[in-house]
C-alpha cells in the first residue's frame, strides 16, 4: 500500500476504553482540522471500531455488531477526516488500552 504524503499536524494519545461504554477516539478536545488518516493500536486487548454517520452517536450493540474487531498490538490505519467520527469500544471486561494517532 503507498503512503499518503501528510502535510498537516500529527497527534497521539494513549487512551482506555471499556466494554461497556462507546468512546469518541480523537487525540485532543475534537478531531484536528486537517486529519486525514488514523492509526490506532489496541495494546492490552481487542477493541471494536465504528466510523459514525456524523449525525447519530452508536451504543454498544451496535459497536459489536457492525464494528470492525482490531486485535491486541495490531497497526492499524484508516482514512479519514475531521468530519469523519470514529467510535471505539473493548471486547473484555475491564479497561483496554490503546494508542491513537491523528494525521494530516
Amino acid at each position: 500500500m503507498p503512503y499518503l504524503e501528510l502535510d498537516g499536524p500529527s497527534a497521539q494519545v494513549k487512551k482506555t476504553v471499556t466494554n461497556t461504554t462507546v468512546q469518541l477516539a480523537i487525540v485532543g478536545g475534537s478531531a484536528l482540522d486537517e486529519r486525514k488518516v488514523y492509526t490506532i493500536q489496541p495494546k492490552t486487548g481487542k477493541i471494536y471500531l465504528y466510523f459514525g454517520d456524523g449525525v447519530n452517536t452508536p451504543n454498544a450493540a451496535t459497536l459489536q455488531a457492525d464494528g470492525i474487531l482490531l486485535y491486541k498490538n495490531g497497526l492499524y490505519s484508516f482514512e479519514g477526516s475531521p468530519r469523519q467520527p470514529l467510535f471505539v469500544l473493548g471486547v473484555s471486561v475491564g479497561n483496554t488500552d490503546y494508542i491513537l494517532i491523528e494525521r494530516g
